[in-house]
C-alpha cells in the first residue's frame, strides 16, 4: 500500500468514528445537560463541558480538578517531556477523576444501569433513549412563576392565618350627618 492510500483509510475510519461515536456521545450529553437546567450547547466545548457535567453531578471542585491535571498532562506531554512516565500517571489520574464525575453525574437521574452501558457502548442508539430519561437530582430545572389575577377578578387573600376582622360598628349618636353643599 502507498502512503496515499493508508491516509484515505485513516480519513474514513476517523470520519467513521466521529459520525458513530463523538456525534451521538454530544447528543446524548446535550440533551441530559439540559433537562438539568445547564446550556445544552456548553459540550461543544472541551474544557467546559467537564466543568457543566461537574456542576450537574454536584462535584465542581472535582471538575476543576480534573482541568487541572489534564492540563498539566498537556504541558508535560507536548513541551516538557512527552517520553516521561509522568505523563501516563496524569492520562490515569486524569481518566479516574473523570469516571469518578461520570458516576454522580448518572445518580441525578432516573436511568437504569442498561440504560447508561447502552449510552456508553453503542452511542448511535443511546441518543434516541436520552430524551426520555429523566432529571431527579437538585432544584427543579423551571421555578414556577407567579401570575397575576386576570382583569377584572378582585383579589383574593393567600394569607391563611389572617384572622376575619368585624366590621367596626358605631353608635347612632355618633354619627355625623352629611354636610349640605352652601347656596349661593
Amino acid at each position: 500500500m502507498d502512503s496515499d492510500t493508508k491516509t484515505l483509510i485513516v480519513a474514513i475510519i476517523s470520519i467513521l468514528v466521529f459520525i458513530l461515536l463523538v456525534i451521538p456521545y454530544i447528543v446524548i450529553f446535550w440533551t441530559l445537560v439540559k433537562k438539568a437546567g445547564k446550556n445544552g450547547w456548553s459540550q461543544l466545548i472541551p474544557a467546559y463541558n467537564s466543568y457543566v457535567l461537574g456542576l450537574v453531578a454536584k462535584k465542581p471542585k472535582l471538575a476543576i480538578a480534573t482541568f487541572i491535571v489534564y492540563g498539566i498532562w498537556l504541558i508535560f506531554n507536548y513541551f516538557v517531556a512527552p517520553e516521561a512516565g509522568i505523563t501516563t500517571v496524569l492520562g490515569f489520574t486524569s481518566l479516574i477523576l473523570q469516571l469518578i464525575i461520570l458516576r454522580n453525574f448518572i445518580t441525578q437521574y432516573d436511568a437504569g444501569l442498561g440504560k447508561w452501558v447502552l449510552f456508553v457502548l453503542v452511542p448511535i442508539v443511546g441518543a434516541f433513549f436520552a430524551k426520555d430519561t429523566k432529571y431527579i437530582g437538585g432544584e427543579a430545572p423551571t421555578p414556577v412563576q407567579p401570575t397575576a389575577p386576570a382583569v377584572g377578578t378582585p383579589a383574593v387573600a393567600t394569607d391563611v392565618t389572617a384572622q376575619p376582622v368585624a366590621p367596626a360598628t358605631q353608635e347612632p349618636s355618633s354619627q355625623v350627618p352629611p354636610s349640605t353643599p352652601p347656596t349661593v
